[in-house]
């Protein structure tokens, strides 16, 4: 009787888990779909650093992306979900301890607007 109660707390938590945070191996998925990407770029440099963060806003990860050449510029990725399709969607520049947003940076352009935030 145990494992049966057992096996009803898993399966309970673990559909409430992936209701409120996506599938665990989205992530994975997302950030290979990134690296892919970013592969077949004309001009981008080795990544240095590539991680995903929730997003409860879009319901989906963001993708960060830290290349050795611009150690002081994080690259945001979006992945549309109806169109499979990655988008560099904002370039965060870090300044004297400070960050802000810029438009275009020796690994991309990002299609997000920085200034009105309209993406």
């Amino acid at each position: 009787m145990i494992s049966v109660t057992v096996i009803l707390i898993v399966l309970i938590v673990g559909s409430v888990y992936i209701a409120f945070f996506d599938n665990p191996f989205s992530e994975k998925r997302r950030i290979s779909q990134v690296e892919e990407y970013i592969a077949n770029q004309p001009q981008t440099s080795d990544i240095s650093n590539i991680y995903a963060e929730w997003d409860a806003k879009s319901g989906d990860y963001d993708i960060f992306v830290v290349f050795d050449n611009e150690p002081n510029l994080t690259y945001n990725y979006i992945i549309h979900s109806e169109e499979k399709e990655v988008v560099l969607l904002i370039i965060r520049e870090k300044v004297n301890g400070r960050t802000q947003e810029i438009k275009e940076g020796e690994n991309g352009v990002a299609e997000g607007d920085p200034v009105n935030e309209d993406y």
